[in-house]
């Protein structure tokens, strides 16, 4: 068609083609936006008219994810806080709210913080998968004070040094994968075992973190797209977290590393294979379940 209609459409289509990008761009470089953000920016070029449906739906899942309500936000010290539950499973199981939490480094967090996470959220555990050199170097500030915080160390590593790229944070997930079964077992088993809340964290809770609640996220049940989507969440939360932590903003959560380590994780039997091959017994499998699920939906 060629009325004035339909020159006005096209170019307010055009135009908002343009404003999307700048504005893309301009996240990107704060490091804010996550690569499945991009993907679909991207696809909105392909074809004119999907430009509004391509908008509306980053838009929808944007708010989705900014209005999640696993996120704690309420923390002056502490980033990308969420709660492990919320998630509906395979079997018709939801995961448990209440019982473990993840997050950045706690290392900063103020009186009010260690308040919130001990008497509000009841966390009696805090489970670090940094190395051994980054938990003595760093401790947990004000936590280590706490007699009633139990403070565990079970690094999750790998002999890829340094990552720069997506591909090697790809090869990164796989050999944390590799090289730290017992990091992720103990983990689990300490979960099992906890006496209240756990919160597990590593430097930004994006990567050690993030293969670590896959693999319970996997061993419970919880479906592929879900963990992948819970996975970027964290790229949200990077502008938090340089700001807490004073650093530059780390790089975003890679979701082709995190689709690798699930392909290679379901070629092992899934989470709950994998951490039965490295020692976790049948018996602590029901337990984990136990303790992370819920019979109830609501």
């Amino acid at each position: 068609m060629h009325s004035p209609v339909a020159a006005t459409i096209k170019k307010s289509a055009q135009r908002l083609e343009h404003d999307v990008w700048q504005a893309a761009d301009a996240l990107a470089h704060q490091s804010r936006v996550g690569s499945r953000i991009e993907n679909v920016i991207g696809a909105v070029t392909e074809c004119e008219h999907r430009n509004w449906e391509a908008l509306a739906e980053i838009r929808r899942m944007r708010l989705a994810d900014e209005t999640d309500p696993r996120w704690i936000d309420n923390f002056g010290k502490v980033a990308n806080v969420r709660d492990f539950g919320g998630l509906e499973t395979t079997d018709g199981r939801r995961t448990r709210s209440g019982v473990l939490y993840r997050s950045s480094t706690p290392e900063c967090a103020d009186a009010d913080d260690v308040d919130r996470l001990v008497d509000t959220l009841g966390v009696r555990s805090v489970i670090d998968l940094r190395t051994a050199d980054e938990f003595a170097q760093h401790g947990h500030g004000l936590l280590d004070n706490r007699a009633d915080i139990d403070i565990v160390n079970y690094p999750i590593s790998s002999p890829v040094r340094p990552v720069r790229g997506q591909a090697e944070f790809v090869k990164l997930y796989q050999e944390c994968l590799e090289f730290s079964p017992q990091a992720f077992v103990a983990a689990a088993r300490h979960i099992i075992n906890a006496d209240g809340a756990a919160l597990v964290h590593c430097a930004h809770g994006k990567d050690r973190t993030g293969m670590l609640i896959a693999v319970l996220q996997h061993a419970v049940g919880v479906p592929r797209k879900a963990i992948q989507r819970d996975f970027e969440l964290t790229n949200l939360r990077l502008e938090q977290i340089r700001a807490i932590e004073g650093i530059r903003p780390p790089r975003a959560a890679v979701p082709q590393a995190m689709k690798q380590f699930l392909d290679t994780l379901e070629g092992v039997g899934g989470g709950a294979g994998y951490l039965r091959t490295h020692g976790l017994t049948d018996g602590e499998l029901t337990s984990l379940r136990e303790v992370l699920t819920t019979d109830s939906i609501r």
